[in-house]
């Protein structure tokens, strides 16, 4: 399925499925179709302007698609030693906070795309709401005592927390 959808990083419309990397980021795979800000069009005197502006080509936002970014230690962005991440999220707090759950949650995606298909998911018709179940279902197995899946060995948590992944991939690209 390559419709055309909306970077997430500079709301280009792109050919690729809709992922957090884009040309502008400096990644050759996406092709930008249509510019962010819109063409000026010009009124006749006695048209009122539309209230949604368009900004100006010099600001910061035009040239850079998106906010400002600064340094978490006030450190000037052309000074030696500066790395434009504040506000960002931190990513090792999680891979590696989590590396033994995310180790069980990786293998029952794996155990998945060895059943169905690699990402086949993806295309699941009413993806959002069966994968909820499908947690819901593996909680409630976890609550009641059976710890884990007779099925394939890995914990009810492990599949629940992979059937979130993918309900919230579905509730995100829903955008």
């Amino acid at each position: 399925m390559n419709e055309a959808k909306s970077c997430n990083t500079c709301s280009f419309s792109c050919s690729e499925k809709e992922t957090d990397i884009c040309v502008k980021g400096g990644y050759s795979n996406w092709e930008a179709a249509k510019p962010r800000f819109p063409e000026t069009v010009e009124m006749a005197s006695d048209e009122v302007p539309a209230s949604e502006s368009v900004e100006p080509e010099d600001s910061h936002e035009a040239l850079t698609f998106g906010p400002l970014e600064t340094d978490p230690n006030g450190v000037d962005q052309h000074t030696a030693g500066a790395k434009l991440d504040a506000g960002k999220p931190r990513m090792g707090l999680v891979l590696g906070g989590f590396a033994t759950a995310l180790e069980q949650v990786a293998r029952v995606g794996t155990h998945g795309a060895d059943k169905y298909s690699d990402n086949g998911w993806r295309e699941l018709v009413n993806g959002e709401d069966r994968f909820l179940d499908a947690a819901l279902r593996h909680i409630l197995k976890h609550l009641k005592g059976e710890i884990v899946d007779p099925d394939f060995g890995e914990t009810h948590l492990a599949h629940a927390s992979w059937n979130l992944l993918a309900a919230i991939e579905f509730r995100e690209n829903e955008k």
